[in-house]
Formats: structure tokens, C-alpha cells, sequence
């Protein structure tokens, strides 16, 4: 089947900037039709090794995803519990999260300025990322307590960070998260993002306009290919997640930096669930 995703169209310097909102201001995002296989139907189930991606199961026992509390003593736990099965880590700490996303047929969908579908193609991190500006990632303070309380102020020996993205609404959804397999991406696919958070005192072009202003944070985007394998899980049970490599400092220049972003489900009908997904990172340590 084919579907469309939006790729970036980066600027004169071949750079991206942008503002963190809705929807995603400056990236200047170009619909793209692309092949999308179904990676339940594939041969063989994904892995880290080869695509970059696992499905899995998160078992908490929580079915109020606003309810703050049971986010923090049953799912967060039950997060941790997942990762470090899958991955093989020895601990786990989680951040930029818990974050909350809706279909923009959902009117939550435009709640916050992140709460709808991030339909930009991209990876939440750069190439450049490294241990140090890892207390800067969005709520983060948790995180570095814990390894703190683990190691001290050293860092681990080795280290990945994973995205984890669960469905809470169940099937069939309107909207899907479409991956791309790290084997299929070359090194010309990739497009230097440079972000503002932002502001509600402040329109999105005007903090653009500001170009003596230094960015805030870095990202990837990516460049469309035709050689680039994309597909996605139809009709996620609610609990089900895709855990997904976000950033390997030890792996090649790509860094093990999975392309994603949200699809309109091909022939999803007017009747399909809109979509509702909650998300959040880890670091994983492997062997401390």
C-alpha cells in the first residue's frame, strides 16, 4: 500500500528552523507518497539489530491516562519493566515524558502545543547528542536523580536512548506511527533541525524572525528516498508499544537514530477510533 508522510524542506543552508508547536512552524513539510508495508506481516518480527524497532506490551493496569498519579506508580514502573526486557539494559531512566497525543479529530489534539500527531519525518535527536546535554532534555530531573543515585556524576559505560510510544485507544485508529528501518537510510538522508520552543506570548513567525537568536534544542529530519523502507503495526491494541532506537553513540555516523513520524492510516474509514498514544524516552544502561 502507499501513504502519504510529510518531509521537511530544508533552508538555504540546508538546515531546518523551526518552532516546537502543533505545527511544527518553518519545516515547510512537502507530502511525500511513500510504500508502506504492515511490519506484522512482514518475515520475521523487526529487532533492534536489523530495523532498529521492537513491538512489545506494557502491563500496568492503568486505563485513566490523565490520572497523574497511576502515570507515575503503575505505568512509568510498568514502562521501565518493558524497556529493559526488551532491550536487554541493566536500569533504565525515563524522561521527556509522559506526553500525551490525540488525531486531530480529537479537539485534545490542540490542547497544548504537542499534542497532536507529530507528522514531520524525523528522529527527536542529533547526531551531535551527547551524554552531557542529557539533563537539558524536557523533563529530565527525574531522570538524572536516578543516575545519580545509580553511578554518581560519571557517565555509564554504555548507554542507548529509546523512544517508547503506546496506543490507549484501541482499533482500528484513524491515525498510525509510520517507521523507517535503519538499514534502508543512507547518510545523505539526513537534515539538521534546529528548534524553538514555543511561546505563547509570541507568534511562530516572530520567533523565527529572530535570526540573531540561537536555537534551543537540536533534531533530525530526513530527506525523502525511495530506497527508504517505511511501515507500520495496523491496529494496535491499547497497552501494545513500539520501542524504537532514538540514539547509539558507539553505532555508524547515523547513529542509530530511527526516522518516524504519523500516517493517515491508508483507507482508514470516517468510522476508524481517532487516535489517542502516550510516549515518553529512556536511557538504558547496559552493563553497570
Amino acid at each position: 500500500m502507499r501513504a502519504s508522510m510529510n518531509f521537511v524542506t530544508p533552508g538555504q543552508g540546508g538546515d531546518v528552523r523551526f518552532v516546537l508547536d502543533n505545527n511544527w512552524t518553518g519545516t515547510g513539510q512537502q507530502p511525500v507518497e511513500v510504500e508502506l508495508r504492515d511490519w506484522r506481516s512482514t518475515a520475521g518480527q523487526p529487532s533492534f539489530a536489523r530495523e532498529g524497532f521492537v513491538i512489545d506490551r506494557i502491563v500496568s493496569g492503568v486505563t485513566d491516562y490523565r490520572d497523574g498519579k497511576a502515570l507515575m506508580e503503575r505505568w512509568i514502573p510498568a514502562v521501565r519493566e518493558t524497556v529493559l526486557r526488551a532491550t536487554g539494559g541493566s536500569w533504565a531512566a525515563l524522561f521527556a515524558g509522559p506526553l500525551a497525543r490525540f488525531s486531530e479529530r480529537n479537539p485534545e489534539a490542540f490542547s497544548s502545543a504537542v499534542s497532536a500527531p507529530a507528522r514531520a519525518v524525523h528522529s527527536d535527536l542529533h547526531g551531535s547528542f551527547t551524554f552531557d546535554q542529557f539533563p537539558r532534555q524536557p523533563a529530565a530531573e527525574a531522570a538524572v536523580d536516578e543516575v545519580r543515585s545509580r553511578i554518581g556524576d560519571r557517565e555509564p559505560r554504555r548507554w542507548k536512548i529509546f523512544n517508547i510510544w503506546q496506543a490507549i485507544s484501541p482499533p482500528p485508529q484513524d491515525v498510525g506511527l509510520a517507521l523507517c528501518s535503519l538499514d534502508s537510510v543512507a547518510p545523505s538522508d539526513f537534515v539538521e533541525g534546529k528548534g524553538y520552543f514555543f511561546d505563547p506570548a509570541k507568534s511562530a513567525e516572530e520567533i523565527l524572525d529572530q535570526r540573531d537568536a540561537p536555537h534551543q534544542f537540536d533534531i533530525t529530519f530526513f530527506r525523502p528516498n525511495p530506497a527508504q523502507k517505511w511501515g507500520y503495526f495496523s491496529d494496535m491494541l491499547p497497552g501494545e508499544a513500539l520501542i524504537f532506537s532514538a540514539l547509539d553513540p558507539e553505532a555508524d555516523s547515523r547513529k542509530a537514530r530511527v526516522p518516524h513520524g504519523a500516517i493517515t492510516i491508508p483507507g482508514a474509514s470516517e468510522h476508524a477510533v481517532p487516535r489517542n498514544s502516550i510516549e515518553i524516552r529512556a536511557l538504558v544502561a547496559f552493563g553497570d
